[in-house]
């Protein structure tokens, strides 16, 4: 197993994951750190799949749709798509949004999401499909590479 670490001229040490795409060795960090584990081709699906699911959620969970409950997650799960599509990286669209931002509005998005219930005061009606959810996009936001369009070469200098 010790063909599997990988040593820096900076010293930290990680673990290296192979991935079927092209992307950047992921460093578990050994003091704590953030891993950096979700490449940006997988995120850009995962985001898609997240902004269906959310304008779905109303139907498939058995809230109103129209109330607030519904209402939050079909408006953050077409946002979700907007950005998505208008983001620098393999499932981008247009390419304005550097990945960064589009993190940062995952995990604000996610924390929006996963407070709603409280926010606005429909914990009384639903409130796990809204936590859940937002828990996972900030998951999402805080491990993903933040290094889109990551090839061979740029990874053999990485390594």
């Amino acid at each position: 197993m010790d063909s599997l670490n990988l040593y820096h001229s900076d010293q930290k040490v990680g673990t290296f994951f192979s991935y079927p795409y092209s992307c950047k060795p992921t460093y578990i960090s050994k003091k704590g750190k953030i891993m950096r584990i979700i490449p940006t081709a997988i995120h850009g699906v995962m985001d898609y799949l997240m902004g269906a699911l959310l304008i779905a959620a109303p139907w498939i969970f058995g809230f109103n749709p129209h109330a607030i409950e519904g209402m939050v997650p079909i408006y953050l799960g077409i946002g979700a798509i907007a950005y998505s599509l208008m983001t620098n990286y393999e499932a981008g669209a247009v390419k304005v949004i550097p990945m960064k931002v589009h993190l940062l509005l995952d995990i604000v998005s996610g924390v929006l999401l996963a407070a709603s219930p409280w926010l606005f005061g429909f914990a009384g009606v639903v409130y796990l499909p809204h936590l859940i959810f937002g828990l996972l996009e900030i998951g999402a936001g805080l491990m993903t590479d933040s290094v889109p369009f990551r090839n061979d070469k740029q990874l053999a200098r990485e390594i």
